[in-house]
């Protein structure tokens, strides 16, 4: 007898679709959850492909433990900044250079962006749309 049960495996779960970069990345973040059991963000790394600047990895940071909340202004970047440069830590071998390489998004438990981490430098989300606003004539 043969098929799935019968000591053989599927032929799509053989399928190997992921990258090498993909498994770095998901290895980081276990790496980072299994560090830091109580105190771990919601993570998600990506990798951006862009051929017209540079390529990045993304970082997604959802806000699972309470630590934005009731923060804003200064106090609110700084959180952020502790937060990505302990998941950086964990992705330094891949992205070399934190300012070039990283692109991270901040956001509420509920999913309401609040900022982001891009060039080098960290942004609420009211300055993104201050850089965004149309000029009047």
């Amino acid at each position: 007898m043969s098929g799935v049960g019968y000591g053989e495996i599927a032929e799509w779960l053989d399928e190997r679709k992921a990258s090498i970069l993909d498994m770095e990345l998901l290895d980081a973040k276990v790496r980072y959850m299994m560090t830091n059991p109580t105190t771990f963000l919601n993570i998600k790394l990506f990798y951006v492909k862009n051929t017209i600047i540079r390529s990045t990895i993304g970082v997604s940071v959802w806000d699972n433990r309470g630590q934005f909340i009731y923060k804003s202004g200064i106090a609110l970047k700084d959180t952020f900044k502790r937060s990505l440069e302990v998941i950086y830590s964990f992705i330094a071998h891949v992205a070399t250079d934190m300012n070039t390489d990283i692109v991270a998004y901040f956001s509420s438990r509920e999913g309401i962006q609040l900022g982001m981490f891009k060039d080098g430098e960290y942004l609420l989300q009211e300055e993104l749309l201050e850089r965004v606003k149309p000029s009047k004539p």
